[in-house]
């Protein structure tokens, strides 16, 4: 993961994402996670995977990928909800109403996705390898086959 990679060369020491996050913070989380997005706009025939909450509150990411086929992968919040819990509680959630916390955040957040978005596909069942059998043939149409 990028972002892990960016930590270890600031820091001296390697961490997980969500220790990132815990440890240091939201806004230099944010600033790592930024830095691991523009890295990544720069390599070519790539798959960048982006986090909830990489591109809100930040102006210039949708600005920069505009260039770029952005692809959302859609859930159904119970099953993105119950995915999310299995690495453990993120620490960005309220430990009191984690679902709560959950919920506030999928509602800001799915319609900007939505919006951002050229494709959307439900990514609720079926495997990731179906998934990307999908959007291989919606990419190959959109490019003229």
């Amino acid at each position: 993961m990028i972002i892990e990679r960016i930590f270890t060369e600031r820091e001296g020491y390697a961490s997980s994402f969500r220790e990132i996050y815990q440890d240091k913070g939201a806004s230099y989380f944010k600033e790592i996670e930024t830095d691991a997005v523009e890295r990544a706009l720069g390599t070519e025939n790539a798959v960048i995977s982006l986090g909830g909450g990489t591109l809100a509150g930040n102006e210039e990411l949708p600005l920069r990928m505009k260039d770029h086929q952005i692809i959302y992968l859609a859930v159904h919040p119970d099953l993105l909800y119950e995915r999310i819990l299995k690495d453990g509680l993120p620490a960005f959630f309220d430990t009191e109403n984690s679902r709560k916390s959950f919920d506030n955040l999928y509602a800001e957040r799915e319609p900007f996705y939505r919006e951002l978005s050229g494709m959307v596909f439900e990514n609720s069942s079926g495997t990731p390898f179906e998934t990307a059998q999908k959007i291989l043939t919606e990419l190959e149409k959109s490019d003229g086959g």
